[in-house]
């Protein structure tokens, strides 16, 4: 009998990450301020009582993992839904939609710009010596779990891409977004 890989169930249409992906609490790596044993949102989970939440990040960091599991393990419902799958069903008129259009010309007309130094690696000691990563700011050791930090480069400082409607769940995001942008400017 012939081994099967990762790669012979492709007749399925499941990505790889898909099929890589832990569906288990225990498996999932990261996090260990918020999942650890004792941790707060661990706590929750294990009590099955999860409220509303956004995961919010860069690819590949397992908001979608960590999300499908608290799913699994809760009774609470996941959707999984992305500016991706928005921008599928948006109507073009939509504020979303058009930052969106802004942001997809800034990615191709400015991924080439310098990432600041205080975000890059150092994986060597000249690159250690030319202040790499010096002054990163992790936000969740601060009390307000923000960071003052500029973290795109310096051409794209101020730009927004995400624009918050008046309306339900948007319209508490519009709010949490105002106070942040109030206490940068403290």
């Amino acid at each position: 009998m012939e081994q099967m890989t990762l790669f012979d169930d492709r007749e399925r249409n499941v990505p790889l990450a898909s099929r890589l992906r832990p569906d288990r609490l225990e498996e999932f790596v990261g996090q260990e301020h918020l999942l650890g044993k004792g941790k707060m949102l661990r706590s929750l989970i294990e009590k099955d009582q999860i409220s509303s939440m956004i995961f919010w990040g860069p690819p590949g960091v397992g908001k979608t993992t960590l999300a499908s599991i608290i799913a699994g393990r809760t009774r609470a419902d996941f959707i999984n839904f992305s500016a991706v799958t928005y921008l599928a069903m948006a109507p073009k008129s939509n504020a979303l939609y058009q930052a969106c259009e802004e942001c997809k010309k800034d990615v191709k007309e400015k991924r080439n710009e310098p990432v600041p130094l205080w975000l890059r690696n150092a994986p060597t000691s000249l690159m250690k010596e030319m202040n790499y990563g010096q002054g990163y700011q992790y936000a969740h050791d601060t009390e307000e779990k923000l960071t003052r930090m500029q973290c795109l480069p310096e051409s794209l400082n101020g730009r927004e891409y995400y624009r918050p409607g008046i309306q339900g769940e948007e319209k508490q995001v519009k709010e949490r977004l105002e106070n942040i942008k109030k206490w940068k400017h403290l």
